[in-house]
């Protein structure tokens, strides 16, 4: 095989392996998209997110500004209004929705949440904001830290549709961010 033959294969290979990081990248520009025009602020991707400073990275905060770790938190840089916002987002093919209705455990859906409040720090307020293909997309959160209604619980979670909990509750949204963030 040539070296152009070669390096079409690989260009196949990594445009096949890559489709899932797409269809990712796709729903968190979505999700920034929607909350840029949604609040009148700028939310943006975090560039090659992929919790940078979460979870078992987050060692790499101690030699950071307070800034450069706001920036890697999550998967979506969020507004200035909402400095301690945490928003993680999924988008997956299929999803045991009947798990929901049956309070059974969904062990996809509690790694998520795991990520989600492991990119967190103390005065953090996290989301998590699921896309599923073809089906439709919702919003998970602690209630404990947004007080809002839901359309369901799931353990000590709180779920909703997603154009919905933003309808419904883009102000205690907000709220919860500048109550955790200034406890007074």
């Amino acid at each position: 095989m040539d070296a152009v033959a070669h390096h079409y294969y690989i260009a196949i290979y990594n445009k096949m392996s890559n489709k899932s990081k797409i269809k990712g990248k796709s729903w968190e520009r979505d999700v920034a998209n929607f909350l840029t025009k949604h609040y009148n602020e700028s939310f943006l991707r975090v560039p090659n997110s992929g919790a940078f400073v979460g979870g078992y990275n987050i060692y790499r905060t101690q030699t950071m500004t307070e800034q450069q770790v706001k920036s890697f938190k999550g998967d979506i840089i969020p507004g200035p209004s909402f400095s301690n916002l945490v928003i993680e987002c999924k988008n997956y093919k299929e999803f045991p929705f009947h798990k929901l209705v049956f309070a059974q455990e969904i062990k996809q859906l509690d790694e998520w949440i795991k990520q989600a409040q492991g990119s967190c720090e103390k005065n953090d307020v996290w989301i998590l904001c699921i896309k599923v293909t073809h089906k439709s997309s919702f919003v998970v959160w602690d209630f404990n830290q947004i007080s809002c209604p839901s359309d369901g619980e799931y353990k000590d979670y709180q779920y909703c549709e997603y154009n919905s909990f933003w309808e419904e509750s883009s102000n205690e949204v907000k709220q919860a961010c500048k109550k955790l963030y200034n406890p007074d």
